[in-house]
């Protein structure tokens, strides 16, 4: 099952949208998240936090992303789902 949507955010006093999939597999899942042109799959942790997962093997030299940009999304991710 996947569900595409878009996550809105404010960030650095501009607010931003970042088009996102729900990706189920079986009884996990994972949000994949397209964040300046890279995909950055989020999921939960031990605790119920999603964390960010980038696989470096597929990272852009020329994409910078902002550790503090993920923290915000993981946390509309979680708002989304509220």
């Amino acid at each position: 099952m996947e569900d595409s949507f878009d996550i809105p955010i404010t960030y650095k006093g501009e607010s931003l949208l970042f088009a996102a999939r729900l990706i189920q597999l079986g009884y996990v899942h994972k949000f994949q998240v397209d964040v300046n042109g890279q995909d950055v799959y989020f999921e939960q942790d031990d605790e119920g936090n999603y964390r960010a997962i980038i696989d470096y093997t597929k990272l852009s030299d020329t994409i910078k992303i902002d550790a503090e940009l993920l923290k915000v999304i993981a946390n509309g991710i979680e708002e989304t789902l509220k």
